[in-house]
C-alpha cells in the first residue's frame, strides 16, 4: 500500500508540475506578445518627427478643394494644433466577421505618427464569446511603409498573422481613415496629395430653390515606399467630416478565403467633439465611426461600429 501510496503521490507531483510549467509557458507566451505590442507602439512614437515650423495654416490651406478648406478651418483650432506630432485615440465598439455573424464587443486604442512616413499601431482586444472566456489580442500596424497584423486567443495563442504585400495597400488606407480624428495629419505632405473631386464625385444638393450640385468632397493620394492609394473624402456643408470611400482596400472573402480588392466605406454615423490639446489649441473629430464592405450587388456589409472617448496629443 506505502509503495502505491507513493506512486500516486509521485503521479500527482509530476502533473501538477507539468501543469505549472505549461502555465508559466502561457504566461511567458501573453507578457511577450505584450512586449512586442510595447515595442510596436514605440515605433509609432520613433516615426513622429518634431515639429520644426514651416508654412502657416492659412498657407498650407491655399490651393487645397474648398470642401478640405472647410474641413480644416473647423476641425483646427489654430497653429498650435500643428505642433502635436504624436497622436492617441481611445474607444470601444464592436465588429462581426460576416453579414450573418453575431457582434463581437471590442476595446482599443490607437497611436498615430506624423512624419516623414505615415505610421500608426492598433491594438485592441476582442470577446469572441460573451463574458470574458475567449478575449483575441492582436494589433494591425503600418511601420516604415509596411503592413503587419497579427491576433492572439488570450495574447498567446495564434489565430491569424500577417504583413507586407496586399497588406501595404490596406495599412495606408487604414492610416488615412483613422487620420481623420487627426486633422493636422492630414494636411498636405510629402506623401499626402490633395486633389478636386472627379465631376460627379462627392456632390451634394445645396439648399434653396434650385437644386444644384455642390461639390462637397477631394481626393486624397496617399504614397509611401513605392505604394499609392487613393481615397475619396466627403464632408458636409459645416466642413465635418463625412465618409471615406476607396477601391483601394484588399478584403478576405468570407467562406472562401479569397482575398480580392473591394469598395470600402468608413464614415461618420454620430456626433462630433471638440477635444482640448496641450498647449491650448483644440481639434474636432467624429465620435462615432463605422466601416463597410460595398457587396457586388450593391449592398453594404457594415463590419465595425466605434466610438471614441478619448483623443491625446503631444
Amino acid at each position: 500500500m506505502m509503495d502505491l501510496a507513493s506512486a500516486a503521490t509521485a503521479a500527482t507531483l509530476a502533473a501538477a508540475a507539468a501543469a505549472a510549467v505549461a502555465a508559466a509557458a502561457f504566461l511567458y507566451r501573453c507578457w511577450t506578445f505584450e512586449r512586442f505590442l510595447q515595442r510596436e507602439e514605440q515605433g509609432v512614437k520613433d516615426a513622429a518627427a518634431p515639429s520644426s515650423g514651416g508654412p502657416s495654416l492659412a498657407e498650407r490651406l491655399h490651393g487645397l478643394p474648398e470642401p478640405l478648406q472647410r474641413f480644416f478651418k473647423r476641425s483646427i483650432s489654430d497653429e498650435e494644433c500643428l505642433r502635436c506630432r504624436l497622436w492617441v485615440a481611445r474607444g470601444a465598439g464592436s465588429l462581426r466577421f460576416e453579414p450573418s455573424g453575431g457582434w463581437k464587443p471590442l476595446a482599443a486604442a490607437t497611436i498615430a505618427a506624423v512624419g516623414p512616413d505615415p505610421a500608426f499601431c492598433y491594438t485592441g482586444t476582442v470577446q469572441l464569446v460573451p463574458g470574458w472566456l475567449l478575449p483575441c489580442r492582436g494589433r494591425e500596424a503600418l511601420l516604415q511603409g509596411r503592413g503587419a497584423m497579427e491576433w492572439r486567443l488570450w495574447g498567446a495563442l495564434p489565430l491569424a498573422a500577417s504583413q507586407g504585400g496586399r497588406l501595404d495597400h490596406s495599412a495606408l488606407l487604414r492610416w488615412l481613415a483613422e487620420a481623420v480624428c487627426f486633422p493636422p495629419a492630414l494636411l498636405p505632405s510629402r506623401h499626402l496629395t490633395w486633389l478636386p473631386a472627379a465631376e460627379g464625385e462627392g456632390g451634394g444638393p445645396a439648399r434653396g430653390a434650385r437644386a444644384v450640385l455642390r461639390c462637397r468632397g477631394a481626393r486624397a493620394v496617399l504614397r509611401c515606399r513605392g505604394v499609392a492609394v487613393q481615397a475619396l473624402l466627403t464632408f458636409d456643408e459645416q466642413g465635418r467630416f463625412s465618409q471615406l470611400e476607396t477601391e483601394d482596400y484588399w478584403r478576405v472573402l468570407p467562406g472562401s478565403g479569397e482575398v480580392v480588392q473591394a469598395p470600402w466605406r468608413a464614415r461618420a454615423v454620430g456626433g462630433h467633439k471638440r477635444f482640448s490639446l496641450p498647449g491650448g489649441g483644440s481639434v474636432e473629430a467624429p465620435t462615432q465611426l463605422e466601416a463597410a464592405w460595398v457587396e457586388p450587388d450593391g449592398s453594404e456589409f457594415v463590419h465595425i461600429q466605434f466610438g471614441i472617448y478619448s483623443l491625446e496629443a503631444e
